[in-house]
């Protein structure tokens, strides 16, 4: 675990259900839980303008360093700083040589627009 890591995050894990044969995602059903010692830093995000005149779409990206046993997976949305998130891929395990740095890592993102 990273020791500089203080802020909590709040993992919104969802049920599945199968829907026509597919396992679909229930997040009216979701389970909450919080993950401490958590560090989150912002990523280049992008914004779409339409004509030239207006954004119509804006992405907004953050870094997720969470600890190593963190219960985190690619299919959980993060609430954080007041917004909810997605999470963009499967969090990787980063290994270094002293175990109080050794975390995951993943992105999370919101699209507005």
């Amino acid at each position: 675990m990273l020791p500089a890591l203080t802020e909590p995050i709040i993992v919104i894990r969802p049920a599945w259900t199968m829907q026509r044969g597919d396992r679909v995602a229930n997040w009216k059903t979701a389970i909450e839980h919080e993950e401490s010692d958590c560090m989150i830093r912002p990523v280049q995000g992008e914004e779409t303008e339409v004509d030239g005149r207006r954004r119509s779409t804006v992405v907004t990206r953050w870094m997720l360093f969470a600890p190593l046993d963190a219960d985190i997976t690619a299919h959980d949305r993060v609430r954080w700083s007041g917004a909810v998130y997605k999470i963009d891929a499967e969090p990787q395990p980063v290994t270094t040589h002293s175990p109080f740095l050794d975390h995951l890592e993943t992105q999370f993102t919101k699209v507005e627009g």
